[in-house]
């Protein structure tokens, strides 16, 4: 975006010379740890490699020879037996661990074996032979072991909220004879933590049955499976935690992930170019599934028929704020990825990065050189399209929201950040509220996956969450309607028809209780409505359907003078969950495209929107 055509020879990752959401610092040389390696050239005499490779050596060690081999690279890689890219599968199989490791050797071994065991199960593979091992310090040699485990032996892993992330460690030892009449050597020794599960990308055609039975339009299938169950992918997408890699923080890493996990919704992650070692050890453990080689955007190519993951959303109604709530402008698919809308980081965060009063003004220079969207092009400074992405925030403020000022210049401008973020979580939980219900509809939506997560610097971008791990209003927002059971309404101006549905997306059927109940401005109750159901499992129920205001609002009342709360509580793995949302009615509407009527609007994080279990 910023070096236009050059990247590619510069065997980097694109993001490094510039993107949308940061800088093109184009960073060079080492990021990680170097060190020298000693091998011993005898299989007796030296101390096995330990630990989890790539080993780094420690601090204060006392072995100035390492043993004769050295791992440079660890592969663990379960599966089902006959499982394979083009092979779903079995789930009755029994499960293979293939253990792979590229390995450097000062000395030759004619004979080895590798002996691999969870002692969590209580189980241990007989001696495995191994190839004879070569000397090889100038490159890597590949050796492979494979053991079979009983289907029913080990539990299997989940994402955090559809189940329990299991790990077990797993030991490893390679080992070698020293003659025929003696015990063997160990010459490699680690332990690493591993899971059982499958994950696969359904892609088939839907049958004749579920067109006929389900309602669902024909085509393709595109969701993804865990452990043979389909399951609805909610979550983000991550960036870069800071355009250098070696000044990465594993804390502020585990913080944004840990976060994330924390607020219910992120078990599905799409991993965007990022080197953060502190992200891999985070994930599995905290019940986090990366899709990062399966998510691909492309469109619909037969008429009549839907499938795939259909839309690039990030730019679906062009940041035309006027359409931000249109649901007629909303893509229709099974699977949604990458949407979203930027907003400004926090008064508190451009502390980090402003040195001048005169820049905590939101149009200024250096303010605005941390505005990528459109990216400049070229090394311009600042970004001469900046004005650009301001000018969609700006216009987004002022149709929906109060438009900031006051007489304190720092106040107006933490005003301003602030309803940048109001916006953006608007129109966002609007969207994924959308493409949710839509897993009861005939698309059969199973995934929907916002851009982005994180922040690479302090500056303008989709995240949800700034650099330091400060929460935007947005990661409020979806904590609420990414909840395993949410309620939502939905409201079509242009028809004036209001709809109360509760989505969601567990395994089983949910029986739950909601209550919708209209207040006055005072907060006196006017009437109340409650309602006993059951939600289907991936699915949703149809609570309240009206058109019309004369219809929908208290008799006598107004628009403007009432506004409406809705709660829902269901029994959800073990936990009593809440769910509300509220709906206001603004008066005096900024009018577009022609007169418009007044209309009920939905802002559930202007006025609250909460989640708790």
């Amino acid at each position: 975006f910023e070096y236009p055509g050059i990247w590619p020879w510069m065997r980097k990752v694109a993001a490094d010379f510039g993107w949308d959401w940061g800088p093109a610092f184009m960073p060079v040389g080492v990021y990680k740890p170097a060190y020298l390696v000693t091998l011993s050239p005898s299989i007796g005499d030296s101390v096995p490699q330990t630990g989890t490779p790539p080993i780094s050596p420690p601090a204060f060690s006392t072995d100035d020879v390492a043993g004769p081999i050295f791992v440079d690279e660890a592969s663990i890689d379960i599966y089902k037996e006959g499982q394979s890219f083009s092979v779903p599968p079995d789930q009755k199989a029994d499960w293979i661990v293939n253990v792979t490791l590229g390995i450097r050797s000062a000395a030759a071994v004619s004979h080895s074996f590798m002996t691999l065991a969870f002692p969590e199960l209580g189980i241990t593979s007989h001696p495995i032979e191994i190839s004879a091992i070569p000397i090889s310090t100038k490159g890597s040699f590949w050796v492979t072991a494979t053991w079979s485990i009983p289907d029913h032996i080990p539990r299997r892993w989940y994402p955090h909220n559809l189940g329990t992330p299991q790990l077990y460690d797993l030991h490893v030892v390679l080992a070698a004879p020293t003659d025929e009449h003696s015990s063997e050597t160990a010459l490699v020794n680690f332990v690493t933590r591993t899971g059982f599960r499958t994950i696969e990308l359904a892609q088939t055609r839907y049958s004749q049955q579920d067109i006929d039975e389900r309602g669902i339009w024909p085509g393709d299938q595109w969701h993804f499976k865990v452990n043979g169950k389909a399951f609805y992918a909610s979550g983000t997408n991550i960036i870069p935690f800071d355009p250098f890699y070696a000044r990465t923080p594993a804390d502020r890493v585990r913080w944004i992930l840990e976060s994330a996990v924390k607020s219910d919704f992120l078990h599905d992650i799409v991993t965007s170019e990022t080197h953060s070692v502190p992200y891999t050890d985070c994930s599995t453990t905290k019940g986090i599934l990366s899709l990062d080689p399966y998510i691909l955007r492309f469109e619909n190519g037969t008429q009549g028929e839907i499938y795939g993951n259909t839309a690039f959303l990030k730019e679906r109604f062009n940041y035309d704020a006027s359409a931000a709530f249109d649901y007629t402008t909303y893509p229709v698919g099974r699977f949604v990825n990458e949407f979203g809308f930027h907003s400004m980081p926090s008064f508190y965060t451009w502390e980090e990065a402003l040195l001048s009063p005169e820049d905590f003004y939101f149009n200024s220079t250096v303010v605005m050189s941390r505005e990528h969207h459109p990216p400049a092009g070229s090394l311009a400074f600042p970004n001469p399209n900046a004005a650009e992405g301001q000018r969609e925030m700006t216009v987004a403020v002022e149709q929906w929201l109060p438009t900031p000022g006051t007489t304190d210049t720092n106040q107006t401008f933490a005003q301003w950040c602030w309803s940048t973020q109001i916006f953006q979580s608007m129109t966002i939980v609007s969207q994924v509220a959308w493409y949710r219900h839509g897993a009861g509809q005939s698309e059969n939506n199973l995934g929907a996956l916002i851009w982005q997560l994180n922040d690479i610097w302090q500056g303008v971008s989709w995240s949800a969450m700034e650099y330091s791990g400060r929460w935007k209003v947005l990661q409020y927002g979806l904590t609420g309607v990414y909840a395993p059971v949410t309620i939502y309404p939905f409201w079509t101006p242009s028809n004036e028809t209001l709809q109360v549905l509760v989505i969601s997306d567990r395994w089983e059927d949910v029986k739950a209780s909601a209550q919708a109940t209209w207040y006055d401005w005072r907060g006196r109750p006017l009437n109340r409505t409650f309602f006993d159901f059951t939600v289907p499992r991936l699915n949703n129920s149809l609570l309240f359907e009206a058109k019309g205001l004369n219809t929908i609002l208290p008799i006598g009342r107004r628009a403007e003078d009432v506004w409406l709360h809705l709660n829902v509580t269901a029994d959800v793995d073990g936990k009593r969950l809440t769910n509300e949302q509220y709906v206001s009615a603004l008066h005096e509407p900024r009018l577009h495209q022609g007169s418009q009527p007044s209309y009920l609007s939905v802002h559930p994080d202007i006025l609250g929107e909460r989640t708790s279990g």
